[in-house]
């Protein structure tokens, strides 16, 4: 799908860092689906920074 050269999107996403999970934290609403949606998002941060330690640059399950 992707042609030789072709830039798609802005580029990198910058970093996620504590503080901001603390504030997409306080806007999630207080049901099921912020519960759910606040587990994925602490799930990926920690898998983040699990393989950051162990020196995997692709993440968890990437190549």
């Amino acid at each position: 799908m992707e042609q030789d050269g072709e830039t798609r999107g802005r580029g990198p996403a910058p970093a996620l860092l504590v503080r901001h999970m603390e504030k997409i934290a306080a806007t999630l609403p207080r049901n099921r689906f912020g519960v759910r949606d606040l587990s994925r998002m602490t799930m990926r941060f920690s898998q983040r920074m699990i393989s950051l330690l162990l020196g995997h640059e692709g993440g968890c399950g990437q190549a």
